[in-house]
C-alpha cells in the first residue's frame, strides 16, 4: 500500500501489546512457502524483509518494544530508521531451534553491524537489549517504554516534511549499491540528480531560496 499510493510518503511499523514481536512462526500458515522454498512474487506484493524484488521505494520507520526476535528481527532490520524502548529484548534464535534466521538477518543483520557483532549473537541465540542494539548501530533512538511510537512518528514527520522525491532517489541510490555495486550507484548520480533538478520540487525550492535571498552563488578570485 505505501508503495502504490501517491499520497503516503513514509509509513510507521509497531504492534500493540508487550512486544512488538516474538519470532515464532506459525507452521501451519507457512507450511506452503517453506515447501516451494520462496516468497510470492507478484508485482503487487513488496516482501516485508526485503529478501526478493521489488524493493520498498518509500521510507519505513520501526518502533519496538518487549520481545523483538526472529522474524520480528528481521522485520526490525528492514526498516530505514529505527527506534527501540529501553525494555526491547532482541534476539536471532534460530540456531537454537533447528533451523536458521532465512529472512535475511545473515545478510542484513551482517551488513548493518559488522561481522562478528552479528555472528556473535545468530551463532549463540543469546539476547541483547536496547543499549547493546544502539552501541552497534543498529537502532538509531533509545526512549522510554511507551515513547517509541512517538520517537518513530516525529522521525516520519520530518521525513514527510522532506522533497518525496529526494528522499525516494536516495533510498533508490543506497539500494542500487547494495544489489548492483558502488560503481554501478555512482554512475548514476548525476543523471538522477539532472532528472531531480527538472522536477516541481527542486524548482519550488529555488524560488523559495530566490524570494528569501537564501540563493548565493560563490566566485572564486583568479
Amino acid at each position: 500500500m505505501l508503495d502504490h499510493d501517491d499520497a503516503l510518503r513514509v509509513a510507521v511499523l509497531y504492534s500493540q501489546g508487550t512486544d512488538f514481536l516474538g519470532g515464532v512462526l506459525d507452521a501451519e500458515s507457512w507450511a506452503p512457502v517453506l515447501r516451494s522454498g520462496k516468497f510470492s512474487e507478484t508485482p503487487q506484493f513488496v516482501n516485508p524483509v526485503g529478501t526478493i524484488p521489488p524493493r520498498r521505494q518509500k521510507p519505513l520507520v520501526v518502533a519496538t518494544q518487549g520481545k523483538c526476535q526472529g522474524a520480528g528481527h528481521e522485520l526490525f532490520l528492514a526498516a530505514d530508521v529505527r527506534v527501540a524502548a529501553s525494555d526491547s529484548v532482541f534476539a536471532q534464535p534460530e540456531v537454537t531451534r533447528g533451523h536458521f534466521p532465512a529472512g535475511g538477518a545473515p545478510i542484513t543483520f551482517v551488513r548493518e553491524v559488522g561481522w562478528a557483532n552479528a555472528m556473535r549473537y545468530m551463532l549463540t541465540g543469546d539476547e541483547w537489549d536496547a543499549q547493546e542494539a544502539y552501541r552497534m548501530g543498529v537502532v538509531q533512538y533509545v526512549t522510554l517504554p511507551g515513547r517509541q511510537l512517538a520517537c518513530a512518528i516525529e522521525v516520519a514527520r520530518k521525513i514527510a516534511a522532506a522533497a518525496p522525491l529526494g528522499v525516494r532517489a536516495t533510498i533508490a541510490s543506497a539500494q542500487r549499491a547494495l544489489s548492483e555495486g558502488q560503481e554501478a550507484a555512482y554512475a548514476a548520480l548525476f543523471a538522477e540528480l539532472a532528472r531531480l533538478a527538472q522536477s516541481e520540487d527542486h524548482q519550488e525550492y529555488s524560488g523559495h531560496c530566490a524570494k528569501t535571498g537564501l540563493l548565493r552563488f560563490m566566485v572564486a578570485d583568479p
